[in-house]
């Protein structure tokens, strides 16, 4: 998979599902590159976008002998919500035996 590609999906059994990369860069307070992508999806969908289509172009001027403070964060959230699957109805073995030997033994009497 292409590192540069949010990707959210879900299946028939997918109520929704969300996604978010969030990536901020700030010299001394000021913001100097932002990026903010956030994606959702409801049931039995896809969506892919590309993070880089914003574009992280930016420019600061630093001054040579200067101290600056640098921050940055990075941050990617995802979630998602499905169905449960229905219950699957077993029969118990031993009750349906006790029902066909008593057929069998009223079916031999008569």
């Amino acid at each position: 998979m292409n590192a540069n590609l949010l990707v959210v999906m879900t299946d028939i059994h997918g109520i929704n599902a969300t996604s978010e990369v969030v990536f901020a860069l700030t010299i001394n307070g000021t913001v100097v590159l932002f990026l903010d992508s956030p994606l959702a999806v409801g049931s039995n969908a896809t969506k892919i976008i590309p993070l880089m289509s914003q574009g992280l172009t930016n420019s600061m001027m630093l001054n040579y002998n200067q101290d600056y403070t640098i921050d940055l964060e990075v941050d990617a959230e995802s979630s998602g919500q499905s169905m449960p699957e229905p219950p699957v109805k077993h029969e118990v073995p031993e009750r349906r035996r006790k029902e066909d030997l008593l057929r069998n033994s009223l079916h031999t009497r008569g």
